[in-house]
């Protein structure tokens, strides 16, 4: 049985107390819920969403299988696209993590959260379905300080708008004054949002 379905049920009582069976049927519908799928916000961006994926406590203490739940996304105005699935499990408290990355800033989005991979309605239950909007790309680098050397410079930067440990670097390109080349000084990933390029 899976969840989400509904199954109908065929109770027989045979009666043999006369000379003949006697058969009674009765019928009963079962709907079986959806998972409880909890989703808590773990970092955002203009281009950039993640996910923390649980079932509820009310399922925990009653499945009994791995569950596979297949994640679609599609942009509005769009079709559907297939993105991930997401992997709850005993091992790890019924609890996984979903990534949407190159994502357009300013953009309305919605995520099927399905049964199977599959993108025909026949085929798959959705359990549960999101819509978020992306926010304005607002990156920036913001210069705290500049220490000029005899032949170079320590520069302190911090970087706003952008998502901690996302992937992705900051360049530092220089020119003399009155020159129209630009030669790269240094470079910094996204793992520490305050930072120094030194050249």
């Amino acid at each position: 049985m899976e969840p989400g379905k509904t199954y109908n049920l065929q109770w027989v009582l045979t009666d043999l107390t006369g000379t003949t069976k006697k058969y009674y049927y009765f019928y009963e519908t079962v709907e079986l819920p959806n998972p409880d799928l909890q989703l808590t916000t773990l970092g955002s961006s203009y281009n950039y969403l993640k996910y923390g994926v649980s079932l509820g406590e009310r399922d925990k203490e009653n499945v009994t299988d791995t569950l596979f739940i297949y994640t679609w996304i599609k942009e509005e105005g769009m079709s559907y696209r297939t993105k991930d699935f997401v992997y709850l499990s005993v091992d790890y408290d019924y609890s996984d993590t979903l990534e949407f990355m190159e994502l357009k800033p300013n953009t309305n989005y919605t995520v099927s959260f399905r049964s199977k991979n599959s993108n025909d309605p026949s085929e798959y239950i959705e359990y549960k379905q999101i819509n978020f909007t992306t926010p304005e790309d607002d990156r920036q680098v913001i210069i705290e300080n500049i220490e000029p050397k005899m032949y170079g410079a320590d520069i302190n930067y911090t970087l706003k708008g952008v998502v901690q440990k996302q992937p992705g670097y900051v360049h530092c390109y220089i020119r003399e004054k009155g020159t129209e080349e630009w030669r790269k000084v240094g470079y910094n990933n996204f793992n520490l949002l305050s930072n120094t390029i030194s050249f």
